[in-house]
């Protein structure tokens, strides 16, 4: 769905959607099928939406909406990005969601994150790291070349099959979402746009690391490790601290672990990243359901129970 300039014809703001029939009542949602971290319009930049706008632009998107579907259901949204509001917000009513972002600063490096960390932490990073280093020829690498970027990534999706495909709602082993973020690997690798990490042992790959990078921000959406053998030195943890200490030295300043509510994320010193919720009607037909779904969030404010959102441990969160 697309909001244009009447006058120039420029595409303001781009909602990708799909369509789903059940019931007699058309449910449009994100295209993702719960697999992507965030969910954020695209939006065109030097776009001023603000107070004024926004509920101008939910008017003209609702009646757009309207005419492909009943039901609109968003979820996992960031309510803000680079400093602009998320336009949609405001005008749609929302809830917090069940899923939540975690991500750490290091405006001064990687050294002065760490030293803000618990004694316990940095103990714990270190000793993981003389644990792997023990093992022959043991090593953290960062990937550049397309060729082998493509073959760690077959590698690290046969580690989260193994890991993951058996539970259910994991999707990231089927062909159309291999197949994207192969192509997103071979347009961005070079250009620093896709990091891939792994730490290696001879010719074992003992953990792989999958992240994309915005200008000083690194968000590390698909890590696995392999043989149970190596759980001691915990291979998913220290990769993540590696290639934080790798980006550091590039510009990276904020580390994005994405959602998931993992214990180990407190061990990075994680800030929350609350996104939100919402499900509205648009015909009359979607009515019932989108008043069942609010309520049903009004209630959960009060009890503190929330059932609008996948698992705080999402079948296909980073690890």
């Amino acid at each position: 769905m697309a909001v244009s300039d009447a006058a120039s014809g420029r595409d303001l703001l781009l909602l990708p959607l799909v369509a789903q029939r059940s019931g007699g009542v058309t449910l449009l949602r994100a295209p993702d099928q719960g697999v992507a971290d965030y969910h954020w319009p695209i939006v065109a930049r030097q776009v001023p939406f603000d107070d004024d706008t926004r509920p101008a632009l939910w008017a003209v998107l609702k009646q757009a909406l309207a005419r492909q579907g009943d039901l609109l259901r968003l979820g996992k949204m960031l309510p803000a990005l680079d400093n602009q509001t998320n336009p949609l917000l405001g005008p749609l009513p929302s809830w917090p969601s069940e899923s939540i972002g975690h991500h750490f600063e290091m405006p001064d490096g990687h050294a002065a994150w760490l030293a803000t960390l618990s004694r316990q932490s940095r103990r714990e990073f270190a000793r993981h790291w003389r644990l792997f280093q023990a093992a022959p020829d043991a090593r953290f690498e960062r990937i550049t070349r397309v060729d082998e970027g493509l073959a760690l990534l077959a590698e690290l999706e046969r580690l989260q099959a193994q890991r993951l495909g058996a539970q259910s709602g994991y999707r990231l082993g089927e062909a159309p979402y291999q197949q994207f973020y192969a192509r997103r690997l071979r347009s961005g690798l070079a250009q620093g746009d896709v990091v891939m990490t792994a730490l290696r042992a001879g010719t074992e790959t003992v953990a792989v690391a999958y992240g994309l990078r915005r200008g000083t921000e690194l968000t590390l959406v698909r890590v696995a490790f392999g043989d149970p053998r190596w759980k001691p030195c915990a291979p998913g943890v220290l990769l993540m601290e590696r290639t934080a200490e790798a980006l550091s030295h590039d510009g990276v300043k904020r580390v994005d672990l994405s959602i998931g509510s993992y214990g180990y994320k407190r061990s990075f010193g994680c800030s929350l990243r609350p996104l939100r919720e919402s499900c509205v009607a648009l015909t009359w037909r979607g009515s019932a359901l989108a008043t069942a779904w609010q309520t049903r969030q009004r209630l959960a404010s009060f009890t503190g129970a929330r059932e609008n959102a996948a698992p705080c441990r999402e079948p296909n969160s980073n690890y």
